[in-house]
């Protein structure tokens, strides 16, 4: 019963936005960016390059690279398409040379530092890493 109430004070007292589950994943944004929330449709095409400027400044978007199956679900279940079939559509749009892939890093730590330090950027990083960010803030998926 007390690891229920404590559990229950932890979900209740958790910033909106932070999932709490160690394989969730939540988005960052530069902390000056006069948004709230995204829709999973806005993130979608923020990503894919269809919402070109965001607030009047270009979009800027950030993630790390999937490097397991699991990893790889929970990408296709945030943008809707497989991370293959992402890869394809912006190496389409590059060789076209109409449009510029996200960034791709190799680590959480390296989003955040791009997000936070980018005007315009919006970020898909590990739940696990969103605690104590100080020039990002949390969004919600709603």
């Amino acid at each position: 019963m007390r690891f229920v109430s404590l559990l229950a004070v932890l979900l209740l007292s958790a910033p909106s936005g932070v999932l709490l589950a160690q394989d969730q994943y939540v988005l960052i944004v530069e902390v000056s960016e006069p948004v709230d929330s995204l829709t999973q449709e806005q993130l979608r095409e923020i990503f894919l390059g269809t919402t070109q400027l965001w607030h009047q400044v270009k979009a800027h978007p950030a993630y790390v690279k999937p490097e397991s199956k699991s990893e790889r679900e929970r990408f296709q279940r945030l943008l809707g398409i497989t991370y293959r079939q992402f890869q394809r559509y912006w190496l389409q749009k590059t060789f076209a040379g109409t449009g510029s892939a996200p960034a791709g890093f190799g680590s959480p730590q390296a989003v955040i530092e791009f997000v936070c330090t980018t005007r315009g950027s919006v970020g898909i990083i590990p739940a696990s890493f969103a605690k104590g960010l100080e020039r990002c803030k949390i969004l919600p998926l709603v």
